[in-house]
This record gives structure tokens, C-alpha cells and sequence, in this order.
């Protein structure tokens, strides 16, 4: 085996194993965490963002982030939000999260970023991190 082989072989075995670490956390983490393509489509959801929006996972790939996030106090939001991500490329701040059984929104802190994987560079998207802020209360 050639050292350029060894080399490479070596680099695909640890972005393997970053990536089943990666998944590992997505899977454990209590925050909800929300994986959307470009268009704001959902490719994956967590199970605490599950918990958090009542969507399974397999109907939250037909739907688009913009469906599960909300401020009722600021009606549609989602213009501001558009604009620090272009600039920004991350928004953060106070969102309410739509439940997909109609019941009460629970309120949360919103972290969204805009970007891609380096490793596939034409995979580009947004991830979102919400914190439940009524779980955390309850916790107390």
C-alpha cells in the first residue's frame, strides 16, 4: 500500500469517526436541533426537537422551518431574521414554537446559522438550536 494510500485511508477513518460523533451528539443533545437545506426545507430533526414541536421526524421532512418558529409579537419575523443571516450569516433571539398537535406554543431561545459542510462543498443549508425555555423552567 502506497503512503498516499495510508494517508488517505487514515482521513477517511477520522472524518468517519467525527462524523458517528457528530451523530451521536445531534441524537443526545436536550436541545432541539433542526438541519434544513437552502429553501429552509427540514432534512433532520433531533428527538428533543421532536419533543419540542410534537412533528415526527419523517412528516417534519415535508415541512419547512419557517412552519415550527413564530413571534406572535412581532407577527412575521422572518424578514428580519433573512436579512442578519445574509449579512450575518446567524440570528439568535425569542421564538415560540408552533406544536403540531394545535396546542399552546412553547417559547424558546433561537440560535440559527446559515452555511455549509466543508467537506461537501455543495451541500449548503442552515442548522437551528432551540432551547426549551418551559422544560428548563420546569426543571428547577
Amino acid at each position: 500500500m502506497s503512503k498516499m494510500s495510508v494517508t488517505n485511508a487514515r482521513r477517511k477513518n477520522r472524518v468517519r469517526m467525527a462524523l458517528k460523533l457528530a451523530a451521536k451528539v445531534f441524537e443526545a443533545s436536550h436541545d432541539a436541533i433542526v438541519i434544513a437545506e437552502a429553501s429552509g426545507k427540514i432534512v433532520a430533526v433531533n428527538p428533543s426537537g421532536v419533543n419540542l414541536t410534537g412533528v415526527s421526524h419523517p412528516a417534519s421532512r415535508d415541512m419547512a422551518l419557517r412552519e415550527l418558529l413564530m413571534d406572535p409579537e412581532a407577527g412575521d419575523f422572518w424578514p428580519q431574521v433573512d436579512a442578519r443571516l445574509g449579512r450575518d450569516g446567524r440570528w439568535s433571539g425569542e421564538v415560540w414554537h408552533r406544536r403540531a398537535d394545535g396546542g399552546h406554543p412553547r417559547p424558546g431561545n433561537q440560535h440559527t446559522s446559515r452555511g455549509g459542510v466543508p467537506e461537501a462543498s455543495r451541500v449548503r443549508g442552515a442548522h437551528s438550536v432551540s432551547v426549551d425555555v418551559a422544560r428548563g423552567a420546569a426543571r428547577r
